[in-house]
């Protein structure tokens, strides 16, 4: 019963623990000139995308902790408390099969992305002709609203980023 109730309050805290993480890989991608931060800009990166949360496993998120630990005591002092840990146990392979829930309202990382797909996505008719003030038809619109809300990676009409 209180592993029962140790989990549910965990996953309680997930959505805040992952917004932590992201907020601090938001601050250590603007600290690109250092050579240790910019070796690992890859998962830096990535744990800014909600995608990523949506598919990460127990071993991913330990993996990106360790690659990632090293690396703030390079944020600014006001932002970057000292966290003290000890633990020690093991990983049954069964652990890679749990996949941790995500949800998140996060505007910035949604804007991020939605910019990053229309500019990886702008030789597209009706992006070019939003880009250069050109008026569309109401088939071009929905065929925006198609690229954007049904292709799965920026989230949907109703305003969620990830169910």
């Amino acid at each position: 019963m209180n592993l029962q109730l140790s989990v549910l309050n965990g996953e309680r805290k997930l959505p805040n623990l992952i917004q932590n993480v992201v907020q601090k890989a938001e601050k250590l991608s603007k600290k690109a000139s250092i050579p240790a931060v910019n070796n690992k800009m890859e998962t830096i990166l990535a744990v800014q995308n909600s995608v990523f949360w949506h598919n990460v496993s127990i071993p991913l998120a330990e993996k990106v902790r360790i690659e990632l630990r090293d690396l703030l005591k390079f944020l600014d002092e006001e932002t970057a408390p000292v966290y003290y840990t000890s633990f020690e146990g093991e990983l049954e392979d069964s652990a890679s099969d749990y996949h941790v829930p995500f949800q998140t309202t996060d505007l910035k990382a949604y804007k991020r992305n939605t910019e990053q797909y229309l500019r990886e996505h702008s030789k597209h008719i009706t992006i070019y002709k939003l880009r250069n003030n050109v008026p569309i038809t109401k088939h071009e619109l929905a065929e925006l609203e198609k690229m954007l809300f049904e292709q799965g990676s920026l989230g949907t009409k109703v305003g969620r980023i990830l169910a």
